[in-house]
C-alpha cells in the first residue's frame, strides 16, 4: 500500500468525510495525474477561492481560477512533481493535508517561485491544504478551495526559502 492510500484507509470516517476525502483526491488527480483545468474547476464551487500563502498566487472565482489553472498551475508543473504525504485531518467539512511537494525546478513555476528562472535543482517543500466544503448535502457542487502555505517566510527571488535543495 503506497502513502497515499495509507493516508485513504481509515474506515472510521462519516459519509461526509469520505465525501471529501474522494473529491479531494479528485481535485489532485484533475490537477496532478490528468492535467485539465476545466475538470479541476469542476470539482469546486462557481466561487472557489486558492491561496497560495508564501507567494501570494491562485485566484477568487471561476475566471480567476480559470486563468490561474490553466496559465501558470498546470502547465508550470515540472514533469518530475511528487507529493509525499505526512499526515491528513479529516473534520466534516474541512481537509488538511499535510505533504511535502518535490521536483526539479526545469522550467519556470510562478505560481510557486515567482520570477525565478528554472535553477535544475531538486527541491522540497513543506506544504500544508486546508480543503474547506461548505455544505455537506453535495460536497461536489460546494468544495470552496484550498489555501496551500509552508508556515513560514515566503520564497525570495534567489529561491531561498524554508525547503531543502540538492
Amino acid at each position: 500500500m503506497n502513502e497515499r492510500e495509507e493516508l485513504n484507509s481509515n474506515t472510521n470516517l462519516t459519509a461526509a468525510q469520505e465525501a471529501l476525502r474522494d473529491l479531494w483526491e479528485e481535485h489532485i488527480r484533475c490537477e496532478f495525474s490528468s492535467p485539465s483545468t476545466e475538470n479541476t474547476l469542476a470539482t469546486m464551487v462557481v466561487d472557489a477561492y486558492v491561496n497560495h500563502i508564501p507567494v501570494l498566487t491562485g485566484g477568487v472565482g471561476r475566471e480567476e481560477l480559470r486563468e490561474f489553472y490553466s496559465k501558470r498551475f498546470i502547465p508550470q508543473m515540472p514533469p518530475d512533481t511528487e507529493m509525499t504525504p505526512i499526515s491528513r485531518t479529516i473534520g466534516n467539512d474541512q481537509l488538511v493535508d499535510e505533504m511535502v511537494f518535490k521536483f526539479t525546478h526545469t522550467i519556470r513555476m510562478d505560481w510557486m517561485l515567482p520570477g525565478l528562472a528554472p535553477t535544475g535543482k531538486r527541491v522540497e517543500i513543506p506544504l500544508v491544504v486546508i480543503v474547506r466544503s461548505w455544505r455537506q448535502a453535495s460536497p461536489r457542487a460546494h468544495l470552496l478551495g484550498s489555501g496551500v502555505g509552508t508556515g513560514s517566510t515566503r520564497l525570495d527571488r534567489c529561491g531561498h526559502a524554508p525547503c531543502r535543495g540538492r
